[in-house]
């Protein structure tokens, strides 16, 4: 007499089912990579937005480290990206760059508008993410 669930039935149809469970799990996983880098570039638009404007109100971003809003953004983005977000400024406090690393990433934001993948310059004095 045959068995019905042989031990090399039983293995095929484990790693058939493991192979099509997989795909699911791979594909929600890529979209929520992908939803984070949206949240993650929000933000740092969010954080232009208010430089901007605490820049006009206060006529340099002296101090915009310490404004309540600035400290709520950089809270989520190191939520996102489980690292600190980091603020940095030109000597006068007129340029800015905001530097935010998710998984070796580096996503790099400044008053330019420019937001990309390049935030090698970003560092006190310069406030800028591209030489």
């Amino acid at each position: 007499m045959q068995e019905i669930f042989s031990p090399s039935k039983l293995i095929i149809f484990g790693l058939v089912f493991l192979f099509f469970f997989s795909i699911p799990v791979f594909t929600i996983m890529q979209m929520q990579k992908i939803d984070n880098e949206k949240k993650i570039k929000y933000d740092l638009r969010q954080l232009e937005s208010w430089a901007e404007v605490y820049k006009m109100k206060n006529g340099n971003l002296n101090g915009f480290n310490d404004d309540i809003e600035i400290k709520m953004l950089k809270i989520d983005l190191a939520a996102i990206t489980g690292n600190p977000a980091e603020i940095y400024f030109d000597n006068l406090y007129e340029k800015y760059c905001i530097r935010a690393t998710k998984d070796n990433k580096v996503y790099c934001i400044d008053d330019t508008g420019y937001l990309g993948e390049d935030g090698s310059a970003c560092t006190q004095g310069v406030g800028r993410c591209q030489k």
